[in-house]
């Protein structure tokens, strides 16, 4: 994607052309089309011309030809690439998750230890206290939820499972070394400590 950026200038279109010129590709977004003859602009759907910046530029073998059905007058149009998701790296990511969990937890939470999965999707909360974790009406847990999406910039399930050993300490004050789930633990998933306050 990186050489369409660099070797091709993209025109955004606000109505449908007439024709594309020789050498020109029409690319649209991965939003489908609400109709065939779908102005540019409508529901999320974005179309451009790509217009090449010199002689035989590189690149365009990486768009996927789009049978969509769209403006089949134009002939064969493209449809950009998805972004490969990027995953932030391990430790940023729990730093989101701790500071998440400290300043939406009540005082009275326990938290024992916090497992990602290897997509960074799902995050589990294992306590001993999961009324606490939770809150009424799942309000505790949907801030924590809220709180994450806006640090991660993605959706991320919160789920809270119930451990029966509670930790030596408290989050506020550190945490001992996680026990190992129990078997019901979500397959797949990274398991991560808690670091202790002031790390």
């Amino acid at each position: 994607m990186d050489e369409i950026e660099t070797h091709w200038r993209s025109e955004y279109l606000n109505r449908i052309p007439s024709k594309i010129q020789a050498g020109r590709a029409l690319v649209h977004n991965r939003v489908r089309p609400p109709a065939n003859d779908a102005v540019p602009g409508i529901d999320a759907f974005k179309a451009w011309v790509l217009h090449p910046i010199a002689p035989d530029p590189p690149g365009i073998g990486m768009l996927e030809a789009c049978e969509c059905g769209w403006m089949p007058s134009l002939g064969l149009h493209y449809v950009f690439p998805a972004r490969p998701e990027v995953h932030m790296p391990s430790s940023i990511v729990f730093r989101c998750i701790s500071e998440a969990l400290s300043e939406n937890l009540p005082y009275d939470a326990v938290i024992e230890a916090v497992q990602v999965s290897a997509d960074q999707s799902t995050v589990t909360i294992w306590t001993s206290t999961p009324g606490a974790v939770i809150g009424r009406r799942g309000s505790v847990a949907q801030r924590i939820n809220d709180s994450l999406k806006s640090s991660l910039g993605k959706q991320v399930l919160v789920f809270v499972a119930e451990l029966n050993d509670p930790p030596d300490r408290d989050l506020f004050g550190g945490i001992r070394e996680p026990r190992q789930p129990d078997p019901e633990s979500p397959s797949g998933a990274a398991h991560l400590d808690l670091p202790a306050a002031g790390d």
